[in-house]
């Protein structure tokens, strides 16, 4: 027979690492977003109009 020991502690410090952890990908993920989008939106070449109209139906 064996038994569980849970440590609150424990568990509270990874909660709080994994909140951290949420908040740091979510900027990460906003400003890739961003760069892609500008990147997207400043591009002057071929398909310019594919872009436009693609760029239109996403929002």
């Amino acid at each position: 027979m064996s038994a569980l020991v849970i440590s609150y502690s424990d568990l509270e410090k990874a909660s709080k690492a994994a909140k951290i952890i949420a908040e740091d990908l979510e900027y990460y993920s906003a400003h890739l977003e961003n760069d892609i989008r500008n990147k997207i939106s400043t591009y002057g070449g071929d398909r310019t109009q594919n872009i436009c109209v693609r760029i239109i139906m996403c929002r």
